[in-house]
């Protein structure tokens, strides 16, 4: 994967689960503490210095109710989501709609899909 080696250095190896807002609200409440559907949660599983291990998940109720606000096609939104949550698990935290995590997921974006809608 282009971003791991991009963003982290290394390579991994990540599995990507697309599932329904149930889910994503089950795993946010139980791992975060938040009793609400979130658009995508990222574990990191790795141990040490190994390559990266996780796991993403996206709920595709959300990126299609994202889609449709942000006027762009569900695969646009689904693969921004996913990028989303690999540069999570390489480190990347948001705090704020300015920082720097949302840029190099949109720069990422428009590497991988050419011209980005938003």
């Amino acid at each position: 994967m282009a971003i791991l080696r991009g963003e982290w250095g290394r390579g991994g190896e990540v599995g990507v689960t697309f599932a329904g807002d149930g889910c994503l609200r089950d795993l946010n409440r139980e791992f975060l503490g938040r009793d609400e559907p979130t658009d995508v949660i990222a574990f990191n599983l790795s141990s040490g210095d190994d390559d990266l291990v996780g796991d993403v998940y996206i709920s595709v109720d959300r990126a299609a109710d994202q889609a449709r606000d942000l006027g762009i096609d569900l695969e646009e939104e689904l693969l921004r989501l996913e990028l989303h949550g690999l540069l999570h698990l390489v480190g990347y935290d948001h705090t704020g709609e300015d920082d720097a995590m949302w840029k190099v997921q949109e720069d990422w974006l428009r590497r991988l899909i050419g011209k980005v809608k938003t």
